[in-house]
């Protein structure tokens, strides 16, 4: 639950290669313990992917990961292009 409140938040879900999709997360600096929560979360998620951080110039981390299975997380119903960027 935790992590689905962090996506809806500050969360996108991307198309790749193959049906393989990626979810990045942005959280800020100043906050470690989220950031570290978030990766908890993500990795109890998809246990057997790897989950990482990437620092980003705007002060914040990128928690990111890739699965078939993030589609699931977003809340488009309606066919083509969600807000979040995964077609249906």
């Amino acid at each position: 639950m935790h992590l689905l409140g962090l996506y809806l938040g500050d969360g996108s879900i991307a198309t790749h290669r193959r049906q393989v999709y990626r979810l990045r997360i942005t959280l800020d600096v100043r906050y470690p313990h989220i950031v570290s929560e978030c990766e908890q979360a993500m990795q109890a998620v998809v246990p057997r992917n790897r989950v990482g951080r990437q620092l980003r110039r705007c002060n914040c981390y990128e928690v990111h990961a890739y699965s078939k299975g993030w589609p699931c997380l977003s809340l488009s119903t309606a066919p083509g292009k969600s807000t979040t960027g995964v077609s249906t």
